[in-house]
């Protein structure tokens, strides 16, 4: 039986939107421009998660952890953008404290600022709008899954879903480079000169660059700190690292 753990809580602050760059991923030196606090919450404390249930995972739900906290941290939490360390006005990631103080604090920011689905898509339209340097729109079904999430009740919640014996393209792989990599590494904004948008272009970072795909998404000595993917967010679950593994090991199939 797979489970998760669903957590609501509440917290507000209010921002507003700026302007976005992204570095190289691969090598960036990092910095930025300090931070404004005002008006922003402290950490949550005690611990708010006040509610727990056990229930399976169901397609039909939008997780925040296995989806919306990867997708915005790869869409709006890079280097230059709303990563706490960097942004002057507000953030949407924390990368200040350990992994589940990161996701728990982060969370009270995406909550805040995506408080409704119009909220949601306002805030996409000016990033658009602005023409922001870096800024990679969410295709339709990241777009999907944020407003389901919203419309879900806006949860701080987590399943396993994980199979090792399952690794097909389609199903698996692409879902979760999709999640995790393509927003910085596509067509449009290759961070580090890696493209991760298509099959083909997958299958040609891995034979160009035998091993780093691998070794960066494992933290392996040589690929941690900037390296390690996915950049400045939480390492990969052990189960879908050795669904990537056992499907390039399978040949890196496009099925």
């Amino acid at each position: 039986m797979k489970y998760f753990i669903s957590v609501l809580f509440i917290s507000a602050f209010a921002f507003t939107i700026g302007a976005c760059t992204h570095d190289s991923v691969i090598g960036y030196n990092g910095g930025g421009s300090g931070e404004d606090t005002t008006n922003i919450d402290p950490p949550p404390s005690p611990d708010p998660r006040d509610t727990i249930k056990l229930v399976e995972c169901s397609k039909d739900t939008v997780f925040f952890s296995q989806t919306v906290y990867p997708l915005v941290t790869t869409l709006c939490g890079q280097s230059g953008c709303h990563l706490r360390s960097d942004y002057s006005s507000f953030y949407l990631i924390y990368d200040n404290g350990t992994a589940s103080e990161n996701e728990l604090n982060s969370y009270n920011a995406i909550k805040s600022r995506f408080s409704s689905v119009s909220n949601l898509t306002n805030n996409i339209n000016s990033m658009i709008n602005q023409n922001v340097n870096g800024f990679v729109e969410p295709d339709a079904t990241q777009l999907q899954n944020l407003k389901t999430w919203i419309s879900q009740g806006r949860l701080f919640n987590s399943c396993t879903d994980c199979d090792t014996t399952k690794f097909t393209y389609a199903a698996i792989i692409e879902p979760i480079l999709s999640t995790y990599c393509v927003s910085c590494h596509n067509n449009q904004s290759s961070m580090g000169g890696v493209n991760l948008a298509t099959h083909a272009d997958v299958v040609n970072e891995i034979v160009s660059n035998p091993g780093r795909l691998v070794a960066s998404i494992e933290w392996t000595t040589g690929y941690t700190g900037n390296k390690a993917m996915p950049y400045g967010g939480s390492r990969l679950p052990d189960c879908y690292i050795k669904q990537i593994k056992n499907w390039i090991d399978a040949g890196t199939l496009d099925n």
